[in-house]
């Protein structure tokens, strides 16, 4: 196995966690979504059915919202 590495909101600052050791990496995040879509492009559940996975965010400041949405297809799945 690899090394597990999570992302997560902590009140509007979005953490990445390596190995139990988070690390800021955005301020200002209000939203943060994970939406994992199977070769057909159906939601799924199964980590095993996983093809693509969306990642949508929204960061705001001094009165400006910025929504960004990627989707990325993980090579090792």
């Amino acid at each position: 196995t690899g090394t597990t590495i999570t992302y997560s909101l902590s009140g509007t600052t979005l953490n990445r966690t390596v190995s139990g050791t988070p690390s800021p990496l955005a301020n200002n995040v209000t939203t943060l979504e994970f939406r994992h879509y199977d070769n057909a492009g159906n939601l799924t559940t199964v980590a095993a059915n996983v093809w693509l996975i969306e990642i949508y965010l929204i960061t705001s400041n001094a009165g400006e919202t910025l929504p960004l949405r990627l989707r990325v297809h993980p090579r090792n799945f």
